[in-house]
Parts: structure tokens; sequence; C-alpha cells
């Protein structure tokens, strides 16, 4: 029986949809952006950053040609992993670059939703802090700190993590 969190076993489940999708359907379909999105996910948790940057890349490529790329929820998420996966590595310039094009993403939506625009907003705080850009690090923590208040009035954890992160830009 799988165990909660057991990141092999979830790489292997959502490699065999990756591969059944890729049997199905013609090359660069949609329908395989969700299991690209995973495996990279579950790679990057795996401490598999370049196999995992391959296949977020992948997906990206599938949104940014079949979607509307200056709106898309889906790509801006994917756009975060990216980010993510190159903060773990240490490639600060690389994070800020995907973070803030998936904020743009963010804010130019149908809808913008105001929690993923705050997590996205503290990322680049994070990425700035670590690049050592210290005045834009607090500018973003700041920003997301409002959201935060706005969302929560004042009471949510991310708010501590925001909190954090201005006590060190």
């Amino acid at each position: 029986q799988a165990e909660l969190g057991d990141r092999p076993r979830a790489l292997a489940s959502f490699s065999k949809a990756l591969q059944l999708g890729r049997e199905l359907f013609p090359p660069g379909h949609p329908v395989t952006t969700g299991t690209l999105v995973n495996v990279g996910t579950v790679k990057s948790g795996l401490n598999d950053f370049s196999g995992a940057l391959e296949d977020l890349q992948e997906a990206r490529r599938i949104f940014e040609n079949f979607g509307k790329p200056e709106t898309d929820r889906s790509l801006a998420v994917v756009l975060s992993n990216i980010g993510f996966t190159h903060a773990a590595i240490g490639n600060h310039a690389l994070a800020v670059e995907h973070y803030q094009e998936s904020l743009r993403i963010k804010r130019n939506a149908v809808n913008p939703e105001p929690r993923a625009i705050a997590i996205t907003e503290s990322n680049l705080a994070s990425a700035y802090f670590d690049f050592g850009d210290f005045s834009r690090a607090l500018a973003h923590a700041q920003s997301s700190e409002e959201l935060w208040r706005e969302i929560s009035g004042g009471d949510h954890p991310e708010l501590a993590k925001v909190l954090s992160l201005k006590g060190k830009a």
C-alpha cells in the first residue's frame, strides 16, 4: 500500500500516465501538460532539478502554443514551478525572471486570484533576498503582506512568512 508522500511511487504513476498520454495523442498535445507539471514537481521534490526543468519547460512550451499565454493561469503556475526549481539550485536571476512572468500573467488574468498573486509576490521577495537585492525583496514582501492582510484580515500563516522576509530585508 502506498504511503502519503511516497515520491518515487508518485513519479512512477505520473510517468506511466505521461507515457500513455504520449501514445494516445500527438506530440505537444495539451492533454499532457498537467501530467508534465506533476512529473516535474515530483522530480524537483526528489532533487532531480534538471529533469524537473525539462518537464516543466516542455509543459510551458505546450501552454504557450495552445493557450492564451498572456492570461493563462496554468502557464503562470508552470512558470512559478520553474522559478521555484531555479531558486532551489541557486539560479536566483532565473527564479526572479520566471516569478515575474508568472506574476504578470496572474495580474492580467480575467479574474485575478489575490492568493496566487500574494504567493508569487512572496516568492519574488525570497528570490530577490537570495539574490541580494534587498530593496526589491522588501517591496515584494510589502505587496504580499498587503494582499494577505486584505485576504485574511491579518490572520494567516503566509503573513508570518512574509513578515519574516521583511525582517530579513
